[in-house]
């Protein structure tokens, strides 16, 4: 019996310094080092949708200018428009 308890007294101080802390110091280290590296990643996709932003405009994608739409296309549009109504009603 004596030597069970001499082996689980053994066992535990064992367990014990494996599972030490791990220093503060070094703590304080990896996670300043894993909040740089979330701060890149942040800086990385805002870089990223800004030239995706500026590839846009230029191709002219997004533009700050009103749609420019001549009478003649206007005036087909509302006849195609006249034209769906029209056949809409028909089949109802």
């Amino acid at each position: 019996m004596e030597a069970f308890k001499k082996q689980a007294t053994r066992l535990r101080e064992q367990v014990a310094k494996q599972q030490q802390v791990i220093p503060t110091s070094l703590l304080s280290t990896v996670s300043f080092f894993f909040f740089f590296l979330l701060i890149i990643r942040n800086f990385c996709f805002l870089f990223i949708y800004f030239v995706w932003q500026a590839v846009l405009k230029h191709l002219g994608h997004l533009s700050n200018e009103g749609i420019i739409v001549d009478e003649a296309e206007l005036q087909c549009y509302r006849h195609l428009q006249n034209l769906y109504n029209s056949t809409r009603t028909a089949k109802v």
